[in-house]
């Protein structure tokens, strides 16, 4: 994968309060400007830990929020791992989904 005009990849969690289960990724564009892109996305996923997500049919504007930014893919991919550990160790229960899309425009 090429790297970003500005070299960032945005990691970004998703949660909907009352479900409180949570979906961390990462993707090139910010998750502010393209939130309804990403739920789509999420809404349509065929990946099993996406598809048995009870709240995914409500998930709505405000259930994505940003983390962090990081320059490469790699530490993009790490990060989401820390990330998703870091959330487990807090009780909360983390979905196990595979990387979901970099670009939301593609």
């Amino acid at each position: 994968m090429k790297p970003t005009m500005d070299g960032s990849y945005h990691i970004f969690g998703v949660c909907h309060g009352p479900d409180s289960r949570l979906f961390v990724d990462y993707a090139v564009d910010d998750p502010g400007a393209c939130e309804p892109q990403l739920l789509n996305f999420i809404r349509c996923s065929s990946d099993p830990a996406l598809a048995r997500w009870p709240a995914r049919p409500q998930l709505a504007s405000g259930d994505v929020f940003e983390i962090e930014c990081v320059q490469d893919v790699g530490t993009a991919q790490e990060a989401v791992e820390f990330w998703r550990a870091y959330f487990r160790m807090l009780g909360m229960t983390v979905l196990e989904a595979h990387h979901l899309v970099d670009r939301t425009g593609d």
